[in-house]
């Protein structure tokens, strides 16, 4: 929130966010034109330039007309045009049925309702709110108001579902689980990865409820339009993967069905989505562009790539529904807090614990471990030999339907497309940069992941190797 006087009397005028400036608007007390501009970290107000006035009506005549003449003519003109508007009146047919009004009739207006604004230039837009006029209920930021829609669909879920989307569902992220579930939205195949080309009529569309208008890009690393939120998925890089009743655990998971009921330390203390402004990728990618957990401090702003546009914080939605704004000097073991779901203590910074250091233990209400007694003794069994990781010739059969790029992308990004594809990790290490980093576009249909492999490293003289040990490694040939 920034106050600042208005520069004519003196008014504390309030704004939300940084989006005014450069922006002109009036003062609800003085009614004069105020210029919002930005000095270092804040906003300040300056008087608007005054609207160039018309010329005077006395230039427009000419200069020779004596001054008595003019006031003449303009007495003459004016008494004739009354003259013609009688007549008009007095002769004018009427309608039998024309309803007249009576003096009994006329019902003097109420005066309007002070709303604290001035839209007297005729935008919806140009809100300044008074110190001392509704100050709960100031303008929303758009960041406020996509958090707002995403928790309105996240309730549909729980609602319908009992428990929280997957942060992994069906090869699909839980932005994804939303989007799919609405009427008109285009058939995903689940049976394949979410970027094979026969979901690109799904995954290629750009959904303005996931993206922020603060953050100017659009697009993600992956080339597809990007998702500007993510769900929280705790604290810590391995956090995704945690049980459910972890205490480092989040909402969201790659296998973890959260119900309201493992939101141990409460829905307004626990925090649910939060906006994405670095790393960015598709909204239906499961993974780290639709899932965040807290790694490295400053968590706002920071490495970790969270943020809504604003240098001083950002907005988060919290579980139960209300979105806050977390000023950037926020305590990081508070934010720990609020990321993990079920760590058990309150947020208060005097009081001990940090789930950043807690260990998995008994959570209560859960079954208790089973203690072996005196007389279980296990039973040992031959194991068979662990099958290889990898069955690269099945992989790699695997045929497309088609696969276009036609924006140039680095064959380091091609490649990564293609493990996803196969599922076969590729060793790039033996590569040069410059070969990596070298641009190409394509466009095949009915080819196989191995031609498709072939026509993505031709270009850099490369040549595979395949195992069903290591999957892939590249090199020189």
């Amino acid at each position: 929130m920034y106050e600042f006087p208005c520069p004519h009397c003196s008014a504390k005028l309030r704004l939300r966010d940084r989006s005014w400036r450069d922006r002109t608007v009036d003062c609800p007390d003085c009614k004069s034109p105020v210029l919002i501009k930005e000095e270092g970290n804040k906003l300040i107000g300056v008087p608007a330039a005054p609207p160039v006035s018309a010329p005077p009506l006395s230039q427009g005549l000419p200069d020779s007309a004596p001054a008595g003449s003019r006031i003449t003519q303009f007495v003459w003109g004016g008494a004739a045009l009354v003259m013609v508007l009688l007549a008009v009146w007095m002769f004018w047919p009427r309608s039998a049925d024309t309803p007249v009004v009576q003096d009994e009739d006329v019902v003097e207006p109420a005066p309007p309702e002070s709303t604290g604004v001035d839209n007297s230039n005729g935008s919806d837009e140009d809100v300044v709110v008074v110190e001392d006029v509704h100050p709960d209920q100031p303008k929303k930021s758009p960041a406020e108001e996509r958090l707002d829609a995403l928790y309105a669909e996240l309730l549909k879920y729980t609602n319908q579902h009992g428990s929280y989307p997957i942060g992994e569902t069906q090869n699909l992220s839980w932005l994804g689980e939303l989007e799919r579930s609405k009427a008109g939205a285009p058939a995903f195949r689940e049976e394949h990865p979410w970027n094979d080309p026969v979901n690109d009529a799904f995954v290629r569309r750009r959904v303005a409820q996931f993206q922020n208008p603060e953050i100017p890009k659009l697009v993600g690393d992956d080339g597809l339009p990007a998702s500007h939120f993510a769900g929280v998925a705790g604290v810590g890089a391995d956090a995704p993967d945690l049980a459910v009743q972890h205490p480092r655990a989040g909402i969201f998971g790659h296998r973890r069905q959260t119900r309201l009921q493992d939101v141990r330390d409460g829905l307004a203390n626990t925090l649910m989505i939060v906006g994405v402004q670095n790393q960015l990728g598709s909204w239906a990618a499961p993974g780290n562009a639709t899932m965040r957990a807290l790694t490295k401090e400053p968590y706002i702003n920071g490495p970790d790539g969270l943020g809504t546009g604003q240098q001083d914080g950002m907005f988060v939605l919290l579980a139960d529904g209300s979105v806050r704004f977390l000023p950037a000097e926020t305590e990081p073991v508070i934010l720990r807090r609020l990321a993990a779901m079920a760590d058990g203590t309150p947020l208060d910074p005097t009081f001990p614990g940090d789930p950043l250091v807690m260990e998995n233990v008994q959570q209560p209400g859960m079954p208790p471990e089973p203690i072996a007694g005196p007389d279980d003794v296990p039973i040992l069994v031959e194991l068979a030999p662990n099958p290889p990781p990898f069955n690269v010739e099945k992989a790699v059969a695997q045929k497309l339907v088609r696969f276009e790029q036609t924006r140039p992308l680095t064959l380091r990004t091609l490649l990564v497309q293609w493990s996803e594809l196969s599922a076969l990790p590729i060793d790039v290490s033996a590569v040069p940069d410059e070969a990596l980093n070298e641009q190409q576009q394509h466009s095949l249909e009915n080819v196989s992941l191995a031609e498709l492999l072939e026509e993505l490293i031709e270009p850099a003289q490369l040549a595979a190797d395949f195992s069903d040990e290591f999957g892939v490694r590249l090199k020189p040939r």
